[in-house]
Parts: C-alpha cells; sequence; structure tokens
C-alpha cells in the first residue's frame, strides 16, 4: 500500500479532491507518514493551505495530532490562520490520550501567531514539489488506471463513501460520549448544590409524589415549609406539620439538615 499512500500526500498537497476521494475510497491509510520527514497528507494540506483538502480530511478522520520528526504538526506548517483553526477544532474535539499538553500548547500557539517559515520548512523536498508538471496533469482516469485502481467512478464513490459514513459515525459516538459525560457532570454537580425531596400531600386521593428541590445554600425550615407550601398552594394556618417517612416529624433546621437526597415527605394539613 506504499504507492496509495504517497500517492495521497502527493495530491494532498496538489489540493486535488477527486484523486483524494479515489485514493481513500481505495483505502489508503490518512495518517500514514512519509518515512523521510514523518510527514502525513493533512502536514502537506496544511502547509499549501488547502482549506478544502485540510477540511475534507478531517471528516474523513485524518489525525491533526500527528508530529513529523521534526516535532511539526499540521497546524505549524501552515499559514493560512483558516486552516490552523479547523485543526485547532479538530483537536479540541477529539479524544487523545497520547496528546500532551506541551504539543496542545503549541497548535494553539501556531493559531494565533504566524509560523517562522524558516522553522517550518522541511529540508526534504519529495519530487512531487520538484516537478509538478508531470504526471499531475493525467485525468483522473489515467491516475486512476496507473495506480490500477477500479476506472468506475461509481464504485470509487460508493467505496469512499461507505469509509466516510463509518468514520463519521465513530466521531459522532465520540461527539455523544463527550456530550454525555458533560450532562451526568452537571448533573451530579447540581446534584451536589441541591436537596431533592419526593414530596406528596397526607390523605389525599393522589398517591403519587412529586419532587421538589431546596438549594444547600439555603436548607432552613422555613424553606421547607414555604417551598411546600407554594408546590400545594395551602395557607399557612391549615399546616398542621411535615413529616418524613414513615414517621417523623420534622419541626426545625436539624431536622431538615439530616434529610437525605430523594427523602419522601408529606405535608399533613387539616381537613
Amino acid at each position: 500500500m506504499h504507492n496509495l499512500e504517497e500517492s495521497l500526500r502527493e495530491v494532498a498537497c496538489l489540493g486535488d479532491l477527486q484523486k483524494l476521494k479515489m485514493l481513500i475510497g481505495a483505502g489508503a491509510n490518512l495518517n500514514s507518514q512519509n518515512l523521510v520527514n514523518g510527514w502525513t497528507a493533512l502536514h502537506w494540506a496544511a502547509k499549501r493551505n488547502h482549506v478544502d483538502i485540510v477540511s475534507f480530511l478531517l471528516d474523513c478522520g485524518a489525525s491533526s495530532s500527528i508530529a513529523s520528526y521534526n516535532g511539526e504538526m499540521p497546524a505549524n506548517v501552515s499559514t493560512s490562520r483558516e486552516v490552523k483553526e479547523l485543526l485547532l477544532k479538530d483537536i479540541q474535539n477529539t479524544e487523545n490520550d497520547n496528546f500532551d499538553k506541551d504539543q496542545k500548547l503549541g497548535v494553539f500557539e501556531a493559531v494565533s501567531h504566524k509560523v517562522d517559515d524558516a522553522t517550518s520548512k522541511s529540508k526534504f523536498v519529495p519530487n512531487y514539489l520538484r516537478n509538478p508538471e508531470f504526471p499531475y496533469s493525467e485525468s483522473a482516469e489515467a491516475f486512476a488506471k496507473r495506480l490500477g485502481l477500479s476506472n468506475s467512478s461509481s464504485s470509487l464513490n460508493k467505496l469512499w463513501i461507505k469509509r466516510l459514513e463509518v468514520i463519521m459515525k465513530i466521531k459522532l459516538l465520540v461527539v455523544l460520549k463527550h456530550q454525555l459525560r458533560t450532562s451526568q457532570y452537571l448533573y451530579l454537580l447540581k446534584l451536589k448544590k441541591t436537596l431533592w425531596l419526593k414530596c406528596r400531600l397526607a390523605n389525599s386521593n393522589e398517591k403519587d409524589f412529586i419532587e421538589i428541590e431546596i438549594a444547600h445554600s439555603c436548607l432552613k425550615f422555613e424553606t421547607l415549609v414555604a417551598t411546600c407550601l407554594s408546590e400545594f398552594q395551602i395557607d399557612r394556618q391549615k399546616l398542621q406539620k411535615i413529616r418524613k417517612l414513615p414517621n417523623t416529624i420534622i419541626r426545625n433546621d436539624r431536622d431538615v439538615n439530616r434529610l437525605i437526597q430523594y427523602q419522601e415527605i408529606e405535608v399533613v394539613v387539616d381537613k
């Protein structure tokens, strides 16, 4: 598959989206690195500031956090702010345990500052940059034939579309996982700051509970009373007592502070 991976880097450098789709559909490894300098297809697309190629590679699952053998990541070699922002956004949305804080800091700096051309330029210049005229003026059909790919554009399209669908499903699962973790964290944070109680009216035909909440910062007996009266629209004068089920009367602030999450309580009123 070496020819496919090298060709992938070449067409990414040249900005040929049609041939890029062909190679991805044929199963080229998006994250393969050049043996000499460690650059990926995303490095070359970023270096040449091809926004559409960078965006497409990212959508297909190319990693923006792979460093070259000189420690250069794709964001470090681009001079396009739009390209850098695309790469940074991808890093922020991707869970990658191998991507350490120092590397992430380097990418952040690359977004806000223009990269020094002397430090970002690789000494290694591949043949397709020294001699770009041949064979890269060839048609997509001739390109596919030369690499031994199917010359049926419909079959190639089906291949890369299927590959893209699988990759997008994986990326969606990562995003959903992140969102789930965030929602769980926010829920636990709110739970920590709030006392939730299950409350119902005693001697009522309605036996189900409703949930009420009281902030931990104001866990007072009077707050509990006011909340219960408000929920059931009861006059204070009709209130007899508030009972912690099954049989304990809540009388003061200390009793309220001993309540646990989702404690069941009853409000008893005059008939």
